[in-house]
């Protein structure tokens, strides 16, 4: 709901950068992760399956996320660019 219902803030954009990736198995198949470390201190792990931004992103990296704040006012992803 919160994804598919967002209030009318607009977009922002927050950067962060990779510290790892790993992939995870599981009895639905397997996963991919990003761990990012944000602008304000904060540590995020991403799930990606199939994606591009998972074989391209390197520890290191830049990615910069677009997001809009949802209907319960937690950020949801739009877009996401590597940088």
């Amino acid at each position: 709901m919160n994804y598919y219902i967002p209030i009318n803030n607009p977009y922002y954009n927050e950067t962060a950068t990779v510290i790892s990736r790993y992939t995870g198995t599981s009895s639905v198949g397997i996963s991919h992760y990003v761990k990012f470390n944000f602008e304000d201190g904060k540590i995020g792990i991403r799930r990606f399956n199939g994606s591009e931004l998972y074989d391209q992103a390197q520890p290191g990296d830049t990615v910069i996320f677009t997001l809009q704040n949802g209907f319960f006012n937690i950020p949801v992803i739009k877009d996401k660019t590597k940088r």
